[in-house]
């Protein structure tokens, strides 16, 4: 039987300070270019757009009211333009996640900010690639010399 203050026990209260995360097993740099013709959402001018990076568990999973988001940057905001450039660099600790969402919003100052389209980048399609390519480019090389 298991203690009543133990962390596998379901009526155990979690909190940000007891959630144990796995360790840092690399780092991921992660650059966000641009964005191109982007939906106007404003009435008067056009959408001032930014970006919000996210890793790790995300809204959806929350324990005991609090919701735990490792890793969460956003970009600067770029005023009135459907073809923003950020060029901003983000490095975060990668702890075995699945994927990294970006999410681009309109800045509002009244209102709720909206919703301009997101995109999931899973770690496993981009190594994947990788090997892909630097296989590939190999193998040529090698037929290549005949």
């Amino acid at each position: 039987m298991k203690q009543k203050e133990d962390f596998l026990d379901p009526g155990h209260s979690w909190s940000k300070d007891t959630f144990c995360e796995f360790p840092a097993l690399g780092k991921i740099q992660l650059r966000v270019l641009e964005g191109k013709d982007l939906m106007d959402t404003d009435l008067i001018g056009k959408s001032d757009p930014y970006c919000v990076i996210l890793c790790g568990p995300v809204s959806d999973k929350v324990f005991d009211g609090l919701e735990i988001i490792k890793n969460k940057f956003e970009t600067k905001r770029v005023p009135n333009d459907l073809n923003p450039k950020w060029s901003e660099k983000f490095e975060f600790d990668w702890h075995g996640e699945e994927f990294v969402q970006i999410e681009c919003w309109d800045f509002n100052k009244l209102t709720h900010d909206d919703f301009l389209g997101s995109v999931e980048i899973r770690f496993s399609s981009l190594i994947f690639f990788l090997f892909y390519f630097q296989y590939s480019k190999s193998a040529f090389k090698k037929f290549s010399a005949f």
